[in-house]
């Protein structure tokens, strides 16, 4: 049976968290405008029955799913991921709707399923440029 989780960067102090079973998404009115949030459950209590104070926000858009791969170095492999292969160069994880599943696009968005590739390297996420502007 394959996991469900997730992983997402925090609000708070921009660390990354990871392995998370639980994760909930509202949407919050300020009387203008909707806001959607995003809260992980901190990994480290998963064990627990799941307590509100456990959740931690997490930036929307950084929010990615655990794919049920691991690359060479058996570290597991998350949407948004950019990964290298021998055979196809570098690459970028993404869910396609029209795949129903985990796809790796290249700089031309020319697309190739994940179960379809070898063995593959992560080298970082979509959101690693992002920080460094």
């Amino acid at each position: 049976m394959r996991d469900t989780k997730f992983r997402g960067q925090r609000v708070d102090n921009g660390e990354w968290l990871r392995d998370s079973e639980n994760i909930i998404r509202r949407k919050d009115w300020d009387g203008k405008k909707w806001t959607e949030r995003v809260f992980l459950l901190d990994g480290h209590s998963c064990n627990e029955t799941p307590r509100i104070e456990n959740f931690i926000e997490v930036h929307l858009d950084t929010v990615g799913q655990y794919t049920g791969r691991n690359d060479i170095e058996n570290t597991e492999a998350y949407v948004g991921d950019k990964i290298i292969t021998e055979d196809m160069g570098d690459r970028t994880i993404e869910w396609l709707d029209l795949a129903c599943g985990w796809v790796c696009f290249d700089e031309k968005r020319i697309y190739c399923r994940l179960s379809d590739i070898g063995d593959f390297e992560i080298t970082g996420t979509i959101h690693d440029k992002e920080k460094t502007q």
